[in-house]
């Protein structure tokens, strides 16, 4: 039977990435995913692509956990498993992730996340940041 108990601190679950954004390099275990904010290329000299992986937490009304927590990936609005994809993850800000995520909602139509791109044939203006 599962126990009951309160949701992990969102400080705790941010704490990885917390810790590499100040550049104190924490150990990252192949696997095992952090939650916070990336970008990753589905694809060789494809376009980045911003990743968010979050803990889902589904509580009752005493603030308790019904279920265990599930890390959960969000690649640019499509669900991914995070264990899966963790490898390829580079950290960014939450800013570089927000920048990234309009840049690719503004220029969508030119980019297909499984195909290279080659900027010689497809020139676009630099993300700004």
């Amino acid at each position: 039977m599962w126990s009951f108990r309160k949701p992990s601190p969102m400080l705790r679950l941010l704490r990885w990435h917390k810790d590499f954004m100040r550049g104190l390099n924490p150990d990252r275990s192949d696997g095992h995913p952090e939650c916070g904010w990336y970008r990753m290329q589905k694809t060789k000299n494809g376009p980045w692509v911003p990743v968010k992986i979050w803990c889902e937490q589904i509580t009752d009304e005493n603030g308790c956990l019904e279920q265990p927590e599930r890390l959960r990936a969000d690649v640019f609005g499509e669900d991914e498993d995070a264990e899966k994809i963790w490898t390829w993850l580079t950290p960014v800000s939450r800013t570089e992730y927000k920048e990234l995520w309009d840049f690719r909602l503004k220029n969508q139509h030119r980019y297909d996340n499984h195909r290279a791109i080659d900027l010689a044939d497809e020139p676009t203006a630099p993300m700004i940041g």
